[in-house]
Formats: structure tokens, sequence, C-alpha cells
């Protein structure tokens, strides 16, 4: 067995994202949206982000915009991440710079997947998410995971999340919250 004491690893504390939005103003937007199958050949992390979004259609997207290139929080409508079960769609995401999504309510799988990889999920009112919806494309807007608020300007939206996924996305996900708890704990 392995000496676990010699295993190092950076563990990011994630506790507040600041950032422009993307809006995605579609419902049901399913995983071979965010990453078509055909790129689905390999299984480490790494080059998914040229693809993100390939197969997403709605009027006025372009995936190739400034806007969504630069974007570091998405917008999203209802049901988003549907379909299969694949992790790779929240790889995608990112890597495409992605660091939070904000919706009413996610597929429960993609839900977990995006928790487990360190991304957060973060579902909020219908009446919230339409304020959200209103704003530009680039808008900056910060979400505080300690805090439980998204901060819009001087507006504060506050959303629930429970406290296991919190400590996840503190963490950086489940592998830096298992190494801190397993690993780096057992050794103290």
């Amino acid at each position: 067995m392995p000496d676990s004491s010699a295993i190092t690893m950076t563990i990011p504390m994630v506790t507040t994202i600041r950032g422009p939005i993307f809006k995605i103003p579609k419902n049901d937007v399913d995983t071979d949206q965010i990453i078509p199958a055909r790129y689905l050949t390999k299984s480490d992390k790494s080059g998914f982000g040229p693809f993100v979004m390939e197969n997403l259609e709605f009027e006025g997207f372009d995936r190739n915009s400034p806007a969504f290139k630069q974007a570091k929080i998405l917008i999203v409508g209802d049901n988003f991440g549907c379909g299969s079960s694949r992790e790779h769609a929240v790889w995608a995401i990112q890597a495409h710079g992605i660091q939070a999504i904000i919706g009413t309510t996610f597929a429960r799988i993609f839900y977990q997947n995006s928790i487990a990889c360190g991304l957060p999920v973060i579902r909020i009112s219908p009446e919230e998410i339409k304020k959200l919806f209103s704003l530009e494309n680039g808008t900056e807007i910060q979400i505080d995971l300690e805090k439980k608020i998204v901060r819009v300007g001087e507006d504060q939206i506050p959303f629930a999340l429970d406290e296991y996924d919190q400590a996840l996305l503190r963490d950086g996900g489940l592998v830096g919250f298992a190494y801190k708890r397993y690993v780096k704990g057992a050794n103290n």
C-alpha cells in the first residue's frame, strides 16, 4: 500500500466567484447539446472546452461570440443538464472557463456531477431568474458560497445550498473533499 504521507495535493478553497454572465434562456438543454457524444472518446478532463455547446441552438446564440468566450457564470433555463449522465458535460463547461451556473432547476445527475467536480450550480426562484435574464450578457455578478447570496450590483439574491454540497464546493469537489478529510487529515 502506498505511503499516503507522500501524496501532495493543492486544494482550492472556493468561497466567492465573480465574473461576467452569459444567458442561455432555453429550457431542457441536454448533455448532448453541452458536449456532443462524438467527443466522448477519452476519460480524462482535458480538451473538451473547444466543443462546449457545439450542438446548442437558439435564436441569437453564437458560441464564438466574445460574450460567451469570456463568460464565467451561466444563467440557464429550467432542467439544464438533462439527458444522459455524462460527467463530460461538466468537464467541458469547466474547461471552457465557466465557474458557476445559476438556474431554477437542474437535472438531478447533472447537479450531482457538477457539485462532485467542484462546479457550483445555484438554484434560485423563478422570480429571481427573471431578474438575471433581464441583464445584458457580460454583466459582472458575484456569488458568495459562504453567505449563499448572488450579488448583482446592490441587489442580493439568496439561495439554498446544503452543508455537504457547500463543503464539497469549498474544497474544489469530491476529490479535494476526500483528500482533505481522509489523506491530509489522517497524517495530522
